[in-house]
């Protein structure tokens, strides 16, 4: 065996690890020029570092000349291998590695460390969840799997289980990831807080390529984040989801969410044209009919047609006055500092104090911007 080659093999996972893929990509071309018994393995994490940043040609090229590598073909060669095909759509050349892959993990493999076995299931589960093959996912983890100390398995079999809504299973896996915020994030999904669907984890996610939406969706319904971080979270699933209008009808029907995450989310459909700006969305919160707007309205000073407003909702309940309070801001698209100080005391009186809180932001920035 080549000393420098393993050494060099050594650093370039090290730097994998680590994100600095240009200069792992750099070693690891340099260890095969050197030839050894280590080709097999650096061939193996070169094809994979060109997999992570989507050189798959390139990738699919060096994985093939480990093909015939007898004796030390492994399933984590084949997992990779299904991966870099089904991104070329190569279809039937993926299924078919993935299923080589897993009928040698299946046989089992002694001369291999219980972690090294244990990181080869775990790729081939990510395999498994690329190519949407949830259900044989699975049974591969139920079968060979369940009882692993690694805990990446169990969220990866967690993820399956959601993408498929089996939400019982999912909290079974949940539990053994020995993870508080996963179990948690599946309890949110059973609660119908969250919309069931393809909670995919792209391999770009390693280098911050792809927002992860599993991570996502768990920030979303933690108390350990700010509102406003949920409010940025919330519109980026929304806008960026195949399916981000599930997702913002379950904040609009869901109690759990705050006031203003459901604003974040009425914006966030506005920018996808599912909603017209101006009007108005009527939903339950807290027991009682409120009315979502958003729409572009102009601050004006203070004229006669504003004090007639305002002198108009003196002697009206609030629900009455913010009613023609917004039927003319919707209707003109403009309102004025009068009227916006009243509406941001209607909405204290009637409790929406975060839809108070941004009316008085944008009447505070509107006075800077004059003075």
């Amino acid at each position: 065996m080549s000393i420098q080659q393993k050494m060099m093999l050594d650093e370039a996972i090290r730097l994998m690890n680590s994100g600095e893929v240009e200069e792992a990509e750099e070693l690891l071309v340099e260890a095969l020029e050197i030839s050894g018994e280590l080709d097999f393995y650096v061939r193996n994490n070169l094809g994979t570092l060109l997999l992570l940043r989507g050189a798959y040609d390139a990738a699919y090229e060096i994985m093939y000349e480990n093909k015939q590598a007898v004796g030390k073909v492994n399933p984590y060669y084949y997992a990779k291998m299904a991966v870099i095909c089904i991104k070329l759509d190569k279809t039937g050349e993926a299924s078919r590695m993935l299923k080589s892959g897993t009928k040698l993990y299946e046989n089992g493999n002694k001369k291999y460390a219980p972690d090294v076995w244990d990181e080869y299931g775990f790729t081939l589960l990510q395999a498994y969840m690329v190519l949407s093959k949830y259900k044989d996912g699975l049974k591969l983890y139920r079968n060979n799997m369940k009882h692993s100390e690694y805990n990446q398995i169990h969220l990866i079999a967690t993820r399956m289980a959601i993408s498929l809504n089996r939400l019982k299973q999912a909290e079974v896996y949940a539990r053994k990831t020995r993870s508080p915020g996963t179990v948690d994030l599946v309890e949110g999904f059973k609660k119908g807080l969250l919309p069931v669907m393809d909670v995919f984890m792209d391999y770009g996610e390693y280098f911050g390529e792809k927002e992860d939406v599993f991570l996502m969706f768990a920030i979303l319904i933690s108390d350990q984040v700010s509102l406003d971080e949920k409010c940025e979270v919330a519109k980026y699933l929304i806008l960026s989801l195949d399916k981000g209008s599930d997702l913002a009808d379950k904040i609009f029907n869901n109690d759990y969410y705050d006031l203003k995450i459901k604003h974040a989310a009425l914006e966030a459909l506005g920018e996808l044209g599912l909603y017209t700006y101006g009007t108005y969305k009527t939903i339950i919160y807290q027991g009682e009919e409120v009315n979502l707007f958003s729409g572009r309205i102009e601050i004006r000073e203070d004229d006669l047609i504003s004090y007639g407003i305002l002198n108009e909702v003196e002697d009206l309940n609030v629900d009455e006055a913010l009613k023609v309070i917004n039927e003319y801001t919707t209707r003109n698209c403009i309102t004025s500092p009068s009227i916006m100080e009243k509406e941001i005391e209607l909405f204290r009186l009637k409790g929406f104090d975060d839809s108070a809180e941004v009316l008085l932001n944008q009447l505070e920035a509107y006075r800077n911007a004059r003075a």
